[in-house]
């Protein structure tokens, strides 16, 4: 799966339509278009992206799903472990 496959699936589950996430992240419904269609989306758009839908950058990019609460928790961990030595 690539870039934009992600971004679109997870543009679906969370129920926004292309031109509602465009709208959203501040750019044209014809811009959004085309990144997905080239598959070619800038580091700041892919940023706001996986914030307007809750998913982590990680997730966009890769085949890793990992949405921001697991990241946090993940965090919090490596806090909690690394005050513990």
């Amino acid at each position: 799966m690539n870039i934009s496959e992600r971004v679109e699936k997870y543009r679906a589950l969370k129920g926004y339509s292309q031109r509602e996430l465009a709208e959203k992240i501040g750019i044209t419904k014809g811009g959004y278009n085309l990144m997905v269609k080239n598959n070619s989306f800038k580091t700041d758009v892919l940023e706001k992206i996986a914030e307007e839908l809750e998913v982590s950058i990680v997730s966009l990019v890769t085949d890793i799903d990992v949405n921001k609460e697991t990241l946090r928790k993940l965090g919090n961990d490596l806090n909690n472990l690394a005050d513990s030595l």
